[in-house]
């Protein structure tokens, strides 16, 4: 029997008080770009393991997400990719109705503090309705580059789609998004079928999820982890 949203909501916020160890991978990786965790938790009042690392998903060159609460430097990209969101900004209803707060409250692993503001996380119509335009904004990105580029870019970039279009259908319905891996899992032949396609894109127009088809079709042979 399926859960309701309401009682998914408990279950991942008792979760959220249950703080654990940071793993030592993480530790060796922030001493990478030179910060030391003493010195990360110095700046946060909260530090949460994110994405594929957090959640079981990860494979030996996935890069660790960590969630700050609190102010911190920016750093270029590495292997350790830090959101930091101030304290202000974690109790509005910006931040706690958005896909990455509903993300982490159902996936993430809290490494310190209370993680206060996850009481009031839930998913708002606005982020819904904002990925839904950013997926058919890179869809007549994509349009436009198809004639242009070869099948490895025809690949990647069908793969990236077909994951936005699963987020957004997971979040039409209310519910989390998982991590890539998780995403890749789920997708089988039934949504390669007319009728699967239908249901995955039915919050699409029927000639916009025909025209999201023809972009994704390039990566059913054989799908592959990036």
């Amino acid at each position: 029997m399926r859960s309701s949203p309401r009682h998914r909501r408990k279950t991942m916020r008792r979760k959220m008080m249950m703080r654990t160890e940071p793993p030592p991978g993480l530790i060796a990786a922030l001493a990478q770009v030179g910060l030391s965790w003493a010195e990360l938790t110095r700046q946060a009042s909260d530090v949460l393991l994110f994405g594929s690392r957090a959640s079981g998903w990860s494979h030996e060159g996935s890069d660790w997400d960590v969630l700050c609460v609190g102010h911190g430097p920016t750093r270029p990209r590495s292997r350790v990719d830090i959101v930091w969101v101030g304290p202000r900004t974690s109790r509005s209803l910006h931040w706690l109705g958005s896909e990455l707060a509903s993300h982490v409250l159902a996936f993430g692993r809290p490494l310190q503090g209370d993680c206060a503001w996850a009481r009031d996380v839930r998913l708002s119509p606005r982020a819904v309705q904002g990925k839904r335009r950013r997926v058919m904004a890179r869809i007549s990105s994509l349009e436009r580059l198809w004639p242009c580029v070869r099948l490895g870019f025809k690949e990647r970039h069908g793969r990236l789609l077909r994951r936005e279009i699963q987020r957004a259908c997971l979040m039409d319905q209310g519910a989390p998004v998982p991590p890539a891996g998780q995403l890749d899992a789920m997708w089988s032949d039934d949504h390669r079928s007319v009728d699967g396609w239908r249901a995955l894109t039915s919050w699409m127009e029927p000639t916009a999820s025909a025209r999201a088809r023809v972009l994704c079709k390039p990566t059913w042979p054989a799908e592959q982890l990036v």
